[in-house]
């Protein structure tokens, strides 16, 4: 799979052309990723992202962990706005778990808005879970 900086096409798309000193927080950008993705365009925002890594560390709460290799997390809607996929089975993970993710963006769904991405591992932080691409 080539990967590509997701931040590539934020600057491009949205227009994120901002000194890395004053990166946009990671909230806002998961609401103009969910708000470009939501668009009647949407389509083609995702084909512009498919397989691109997140450019940031999004923070969200273990809504639950429906299999082994899944994770669905709230990062803006307590039901579950992002989905995350792992080719390796994780420990038991309870909900309501702090946890601070980036990975490969999958797909998504437009209703209810779903951002499915793949991780590469988590690791124990020391109050919290963390998951990301290496």
């Amino acid at each position: 799979m080539s990967l590509k900086l997701i931040g590539i096409v934020l600057v491009s798309v949205l227009g994120f052309a901002q000194a890395p000193s004053s990166a946009p927080d990671p909230g806002d950008l998961w609401r103009k990723i969910r708000s470009a993705l939501i668009a009647p365009d949407g389509d083609k925002f995702f084909q512009q992202i498919k397989d691109a890594v997140t450019p940031t560390m999004f923070p969200g709460q273990v809504v639950s962990q429906p299999s082994p290799k899944t994770l669905i997390v709230n990062v803006d809607n307590p039901a579950g706005d992002a989905t995350l996929k792992f080719e390796n089975p994780l420990k038991s993970i309870d909900p309501g778990t702090l946890v601070y993710f980036n990975g490969v963006v999958d797909s998504y769904v437009k209703v209810p808005y779903m951002l499915t991405l793949w991780g590469h591992e988590c690791r124990e932080g020391p109050k919290s879970i963390i998951c990301e691409i290496r």
